[in-house]
């Protein structure tokens, strides 16, 4: 009986390490992403100009659906990973460009791809 008991909690100490370790970085991965993305702000074409900023660059991300039948993810989805970016680049600013989706596109049966213009706005 007593092996059994110890057999188990092995197992369950053993799996829970597991877990722990994938769930840990999945989580700090998360939380950097909306801490980073929080401290961008977003404006519009014509706002930005009524601030004084530095053009930092363009950043871009996208999506490549290869299965007929699935969905692309929210345009939400791909700004943030734009904040991220913006964000990495030393910027506190970002205007959104465009976001266009495609169907077979470069090998995708739905391609979905969004930019932007980074800016440090001083307040």
């Amino acid at each position: 009986m007593l092996k059994k008991v110890f057999l188990v909690l092995s197992v369950f100490l053993l799996a829970s390490c597991t877990l722990k370790t994938n769930l840990g970085s999945y989580l700090n991965s998360k939380a950097e992403t909306e801490i980073r993305s929080s401290s961008v702000n977003v404006y519009g074409a014509s706002e930005i100009f009524s601030y004084q900023t530095q053009f930092l660059g363009q950043v871009e991300s996208d999506f490549c659906q290869n299965e007929k039948l699935g969905k692309l993810p929210p345009k939400s989805k791909l700004q943030r990973t734009l904040k991220v970016k913006a964000q990495k680049m030393g910027g506190n600013g970002i205007v959104y460009n465009q976001c266009k989706a495609f169907q077979y596109y470069n090998g995708c049966e739905k391609y979905l791809r969004c930019e932007g213009s980074v800016y440090s706005v001083t307040m």
